[in-house]
């Protein structure tokens, strides 16, 4: 049988002990939660899968990394397929951006191959904390900052349907503004 990370086997390069059975239970968990903002959002599921995963007692960058693909693959799987099955997927830009994270994907995989180990996890470590200070950072400058006129966030109140149609009453068409992949 193949070594596996939730009996804590080959879990690293030094033989770590096998993690809790509550610990598991709490990364699972936590892994859901993840998966389920990712489905959505996606931004930064990398993170925090690699630090559940280090939770869980994986020390080996590299496996963490393997497992991390392959979880954020099932995660973006079903979300293509639920945006393509409600025909939210702008085909334009979808095409491009497959080639481009595919690529991405194998070459970033080949370089964090080759160099240190623990150079590979301060890297991700800095890239976390670099994202999130950027992200805290826009959210607190946008706060204080107005839409553009004529612009409005959706659901914000200035959007309402007599304003998405044109003046016009009745059923509001659709936002053109759409999620794309």
């Amino acid at each position: 049988m193949p070594p596996s990370p939730l009996r804590g086997e080959g879990s690293g390069v030094r033989g770590e002990p096998a993690p809790a059975r509550r610990t598991i239970a709490a990364v699972i968990v936590f892994q859901f939660l993840v998966a389920v903002y990712g489905g959505y959002f996606g931004a930064g599921i990398g993170i925090l899968m690699l630090s559940s995963l280090g939770l869980m007692g994986l020390g080996d960058i590299h496996r963490m990394n393997a497992l991390k693909t392959f979880l954020a693959a099932c995660i973006n799987g079903i979300s293509v397929a639920w945006f393509v099955f409600k025909d939210a997927v702008d085909w334009r830009f979808a095409l491009v951006m497959a080639v481009a994270a595919v690529g991405g994907g194998y070459l970033g995989a080949r370089v964090a191959r080759r160099l240190d180990r623990n150079l590979v996890r301060w890297i991700v470590i800095a890239i976390g904390f670099g994202l999130a200070g950027y992200f805290f950072y826009e959210q607190w400058a946008g706060a204080s900052q107005l839409d553009p006129p004529g612009v409005s966030a959706p659901g914000s109140p200035s959007t309402n349907s007599s304003t998405r149609n044109g003046g016009r009453s009745g059923k509001a068409r659709p936002s053109s503004a759409r999620p794309t992949l």
